[in-house]
């Protein structure tokens, strides 16, 4: 009866295999590591430059609004616009019919802009209200028409 040769591991697939393993780790971690470090030599960051006008689209109560009042009275642009969204028109309906008038996001943001200093005619409120920011663009394009602005 003849027994089939006996096998053993191949000295070259071990060695092989030690040393592809750790090469294959330490290229990944090199590569996260390279790829975290390339952001700021692929971004470039344009410095602030006047406008007609500073955009706060709705998204935040009132931390962009107090950056847009920053931006104002350093003196970047004449006209502040703030933007309103639908998240509660629903409940603001809802309190309106029982005679409850609750102030929105844009108009906190327009009281406080008002109380640091900047100027109510300088603050435009669109009365269009936004799902998106894509809708939000088309009605800052109506209005830059609208007004003249170019920056």
């Amino acid at each position: 009866m003849s027994h089939p040769p006996l096998s053993f591991p191949s000295r070259t697939g071990a060695l092989l295999r030690r040393l592809l393993i750790p090469a294959i780790l330490a290229a990944v971690i090199l590569t996260a590591y390279g790829v975290s470090r390339i952001g700021p030599y692929l971004a470039q960051e344009d410095g602030l430059q006047k406008a007609d006008a500073i955009v706060v689209l709705a998204g935040t109560t009132l931390l962009r609004p107090l950056e847009a009042a920053d931006l104002y009275r350093e003196g970047y642009a004449p006209s502040i616009v703030l933007t309103r969204d639908f998240d509660e028109r629903p409940a603001f309906d809802a309190l309106a019919r029982r005679g409850v008038e609750v102030a929105t996001d844009a108009d906190r943001a327009r009281g406080v802009m008002v109380s640091l200093g900047i100027p109510r005619d300088a603050i435009v409120i669109p009365d269009r209200l936004h799902d998106s920011t894509a809708a939000e663009a088309v009605t800052l394009r109506e209005l830059a028409a609208a007004r003249g602005w170019r920056r």
